[in-house]
């Protein structure tokens, strides 16, 4: 759950200096990643909360799924994606599309180097991600909020 983000993670951040200048507190990296229209739409809330809070530094990583749906869902409340995976392909088994989450995943999560990855848990592309978080190199620093209501628990997650 995204209240997994806690003083431990916080002083992580602290011990990898990642502190900003002068006396402010760290800022979490976090990493939302979503795919589907429907999964955008419950994300814009939790998005545009944790943007606003001094506690995230947020990045949001879409997988192409619902690209042109996706856009549009997103532009509609002024959010823009920092990566897009482009995993949809014509004739695409859910092995495949599974398989080029794995794969493409991978250069964002090293790139970006988020203290926590928040997905969507009820898609099998939601299962994919979450998966490839736990296999990551930085696992053992890594938290994953799987998120069932990312509405309900914005609150939660900003004033952590």
């Amino acid at each position: 759950m995204v209240t997994a983000i806690d003083n431990r993670q916080r002083s992580r951040a602290d011990r990898g200096g990642r502190l900003n200048a002068g006396r402010h507190k760290a800022r979490l990296r976090a990493l939302l990643v979503l795919g589907t229209r429907p999964e955008a739409i419950k994300f814009v809330s939790l998005i545009k909360s944790m943007q606003k809070s001094s506690t995230f530094s947020v990045g949001l990583c879409l997988t192409g799924q619902h690209d042109e749906m996706v856009a549009s869902v997103l532009s509609t409340f002024g959010i823009m994606a920092d990566d897009n995976l482009r995993v949809m392909k014509t004739q695409q088994s859910l092995t495949s599309l599974t398989c080029e989450i794995l794969r493409r995943l991978e250069p964002v999560l090293r790139k970006r180097r988020p203290d926590v990855v928040v997905v969507q848990r009820s898609t099998p592309s939601a299962r994919a991600r979450t998966q490839k978080c736990r296999s990551s190199p930085q696992r053992d620093r890594l938290s994953i909020s799987e998120n069932d209501s990312p509405l309900a628990n914005a609150s939660r997650v900003i004033s952590v």
